[in-house]
């Protein structure tokens, strides 16, 4: 899914893919804003995770337990070079003393950060007691919590796109905890809309042989008509066949179902899912492993 900010769109499931943001929405309500840890916690973590992003960006040094060089101009982003050139300026500390020092500010800046990026934004009533942020999209800033404790995330490397994996077993899956809550949270006065839309996919869920579902591809729309969802499906497919996996899916429209069909994926023979009051048709589709002996249709 994707919201607005300041008529921006606001990216799904892929999410900045910058550590500390990800990490950050991890850390707090996905509705209220708070944190769900003791705001030092939040704050060391943040720091590590800023600390993170410049190692990946080869824009600091660590050796023997501490911060050894710095390359400000290899950072990515305003915020975290100027941590590098912090770093930079400085006589070589302990890993343990850039923690503690960036920890103090890690959870404001990174909070600035994500609502540049269109992420968070004031709640519509400040506390007198500290500033607190919300997410703009409360569902996009919870889908990365389930696909990090029970799914898996593949994204291109300029985040332009987007797959959702969850791997499931023989039986059904199950919802993440408290998702109907959230999802009555999320989608207000057409809750009873969205839940038997959930409710009709999940009757036509296979059981009884494991799988991975696909339960979101999604690409830019500056990206789409370049293969670049295609290029998603087809390295994790490579994972897929290795493993002898087989996939699921349900397609939304002709355009995808046609797509998937050329990835392997064949109809379904309860096909189509029919939606309450007349909504649209869905395709439920699955795809044998390739290269190796394959599990029967369920």
């Amino acid at each position: 899914m994707t919201g607005q900010a300041n008529g921006r769109p606001v990216p799904g499931l892929g999410g900045t893919g910058r550590v500390a943001d990800e990490l950050y929405l991890i850390a707090h309500h996905e509705l209220t804003g708070r944190a769900h840890l003791a705001p030092r916690a939040v704050g060391l973590g943040l720091a590590g995770a800023l600390l993170a992003e410049l190692i990946l960006a080869d824009a600091i040094t660590v050796a023997a337990g501490a911060v050894v060089a710095a390359v400000p101009g290899q950072a990515d982003d305003q915020l975290t070079a100027a941590v590098a050139a912090q770093i930079a300026g400085e006589d070589t500390h302990p890993v343990a003393d850039w923690l503690a020092f960036l920890a103090r500010t890690a959870a404001g800046e990174v909070a600035a950060r994500l609502a540049h990026a269109g992420y968070l934004a004031p709640p519509p009533r400040r506390s007198w007691r500290a500033t607190r942020w919300v997410p703009v999209d409360p569902d996009c800033a919870f889908a990365p919590v389930h696909a990090i404790t029970s799914g898996i995330v593949h994204t291109t490397p300029d985040r332009s796109a987007a797959a959702l994996w969850l791997p499931t077993s023989t039986g059904l899956p199950g919802p993440p905890p408290g998702y109907g809550q959230r999802l009555a949270a999320v989608t207000g006065p057409w809750h009873g809309r969205f839940a038997a839309f959930d409710a009709a996919l999940e009757r036509h869920h296979p059981a009884g042989t494991a799988h991975h579902h696909l339960a979101l591809l999604a690409v830019d729309p500056g990206h789409q008509g370049h293969g670049t969802g295609s290029m998603l499906l087809r390295a994790y497919h490579a994972t897929l066949d290795d493993g002898g996996i087989p996939a699921y899916l349900e397609a939304a429209t002709v355009r995808t179902r046609r797509l998937y069909r050329r990835h392997g994926y064949m109809l379904r023979p309860d096909a189509p899912i029919r939606l309450p009051d007349g909504g649209p048709l869905m395709w439920p589709m699955w795809r044998q492993p390739r290269r190796t002996s394959s599990p029967a249709l369920p």
